[in-house]
């Protein structure tokens, strides 16, 4: 490799791609991606981090951990009682439980703000 293409290469790899900002998928009406959605939009003021993680495991069809950002992202900003009550429907609807290995925590979170 010429020592150009080499710097090029590593100039170009020291660059962070920009961050997503929407999904670039459409989850079909009445699916868990489309309730996560609906979720995401009626969160205010979702930082720029937290919306490219959740875009990003949302167009990898990751929606547990798409669930997983919006969860911690609702428990930081201090949602309302409504986006929790959904955030724990779409738990459900996913076949979470508070005994789950992985998410366990994360439902048990859920759980306690919308019972709060």
């Amino acid at each position: 490799m010429s020592a150009v293409l080499r710097r090029r290469s590593l100039r170009f790899s020291a660059e962070r791609p920009p961050l997503l900002t929407s999904p670039g998928r459409t989850a079909p009406p009445g699916s868990t991606g489309a309730l996560l959605e609906s979720v995401r939009s009626d969160m205010d003021g979702l930082d720029d981090q937290a919306l490219d993680l959740y875009v990003g495991h949302f167009d990898a069809r990751e929606d547990a951990l798409a669930w997983e950002v919006l969860v911690t992202a609702a428990d930081a900003r201090g949602a309302s009682g409504h986006v929790w009550e959904r955030l724990s429907d779409a738990a459900q609807a996913m076949g979470l439980d508070s005994e789950d290995a992985i998410y366990g925590p994360t439902v048990r979170l859920a759980m306690q703000h919308r019972t709060t």
